[in-house]
C-alpha cells in the first residue's frame, strides 16, 4: 500500500497504513493519495523516522497523547488496558487527558501492556 502527500511531499509505503496515520496526515495537509504499491526507481526511500513528518510530529506530541495513540493502535479501550496493566481505567483516562503525569512504575506496566518500550511512551 501506498500513501502519498503532495504538499508537502510525504509518502509512506508499507504492507497496512493505519487508518489514523491516514487521518492524521488528511488533517494535517489535506488531500492524501492511496494506491496500490508501485515502486519508482527515482525516488529513494527515506526510514520513516528520518523524515520532517516524522520529527515535527514528535517534537509536538506529549507523553499523554504518546499513551492513548499506542492504546488506540493496539485496539484497545482504557478498560482493556487497565486490566492488562493491573492500573485503574480512571487512572488511565486521567493520564491521557493529561490531568496526572505519568509515573515511572505507571509507565512500566502500561509499556508491558502495550507490548512495547517505556521510551515509546515519552519519545
Amino acid at each position: 500500500m501506498l500513501a502519498v502527500v503532495n504538499q508537502p511531499r510525504i509518502r509512506i509505503e508499507a504492507q497496512v497504513i493505519p487508518g489514523n496515520l491516514l487521518s492524521f496526515l488528511e488533517r494535517s495537509y489535506g488531500k492524501v493519495t492511496v494506491m496500490a504499491n508501485e515502486k519508482s526507481k527515482e525516488e529513494k526511500a527515506v526510514p520513516f523516522t528520518e523524515t520532517r513528518l516524522y520529527k515535527e510530529t514528535k517534537a509536538k506530541m506529549t507523553p499523554s497523547e504518546n499513551l492513548m495513540l499506542l492504546r488506540k493502535n493496539r485496539g484497545l479501550t482504557q478498560k482493556a488496558l487497565a486490566e492488562k496493566s493491573g492500573l485503574a481505567a480512571a487512572a488511565i483516562s486521567d493520564m491521557e487527558r493529561k490531568r496526572v503525569p505519568i509515573e515511572k512504575k505507571s509507565a512500566q506496566k502500561l509499556a508491558k501492556a502495550l507490548g512495547t518500550s517505556v521510551s515509546n511512551l515519552f519519545w
